[in-house]
């Protein structure tokens, strides 16, 4: 009975049903950019089926060859139908989560987790500089409408349109008065002289939110402390150079020893 018991749980282990704890994989991406989570397969055979699921709604799937992509980030879904790996674009907060992988074939089913969590760009910046946030987007030139906004705020602080050829940066906001510059052709937004009231989060975005980009910015320093210490180097620098002067001055005047 000992022994008929080890040959049914070495066959359930052969066949794939006795299986360990799956393998879990961490990954952290940014919003807005895209990434692949990868089987680990060279090849899907025909008659293999791998299922893709996201907490716990499927996702996607490849059947009898057939390629499927479910839920409502099913267009920004790319299932490879030689590998199944998975690719995300223009990843969302709603994007974070458990991701389970289900390979089945004649060997029995596989299982693998990825963990995936989203953040955002991190930007630090001292008081009183400049920063440009680049957006990194290809060709940004084929979007209607580009905004830029702060603090998740309904009105943009910057804006491009291409429809009406015109651009703008935000004059109502008293923060940003006078510190914005958006370039028309990279979309890339600069910050000038920037200050602590400065520091949140900038969100970019293209027409209908097709692509979707975050910046968490830090302002660190005290301006004031800043400028007394630059004021400081400038005296010294002058008085240095006042005493450099001086000592020439002196030296012109020695009579020369023959």
């Amino acid at each position: 009975m000992k022994s008929a018991l080890i040959r049914v749980l070495f066959l359930l282990f052969a066949i794939g049903v006795y299986t360990d704890k799956p393998e879990t994989v961490s990954v952290s991406v940014i919003l807005g950019e895209s990434d692949t989570l990868y089987t680990g397969v060279t090849e899907v055979r025909r008659k293999d089926e791998i299922e893709w699921r996201l907490n716990v709604n499927r996702i996607a799937r490849i059947s009898n060859g057939s390629i499927r992509t479910e839920g409502a980030s099913r267009d920004r879904l790319k299932l490879n139908n030689q590998t199944g790996d998975l690719k995300i674009t223009n990843i969302k907060t709603t994007d974070s989560g458990k991701y389970k992988l289900e390979i089945t074939n004649s060997t029995g089913t596989t299982v693998k987790i990825f963990s995936v969590s989203v953040v955002s760009v991190s930007v630090s910046v001292l008081e009183g500089d400049s920063v440009t946030l680049h957006t990194g987007v290809p060709e940004p030139q084929r979007y209607d409408v580009i905004q830029w906004r702060f603090e998740h705020q309904n009105s943009p602080i910057a804006e491009i349109n291409r429809k009406t050829r015109q651009s703008f940066t935000s004059n109502t906001d008293g923060r940003f008065r006078g510190r914005l510059q958006l370039d028309y052709w990279t979309v890339s937004l600069t910050i000038r002289n920037i200050r602590n009231k400065h520091s949140g989060e900038y969100e970019f975005s293209t027409t209908n939110h097709t692509i979707h980009k975050s910046f968490n910015v830090t302002v660190s320093g005290n301006s004031t402390i800043r400028q007394r210490r630059y004021g400081e180097r400038l005296r010294r620098d002058r008085c240095l150079k006042s005493l450099s002067n001086h000592v020439n001055h002196i030296d012109r005047r020695q009579p020369v020893n023959h």
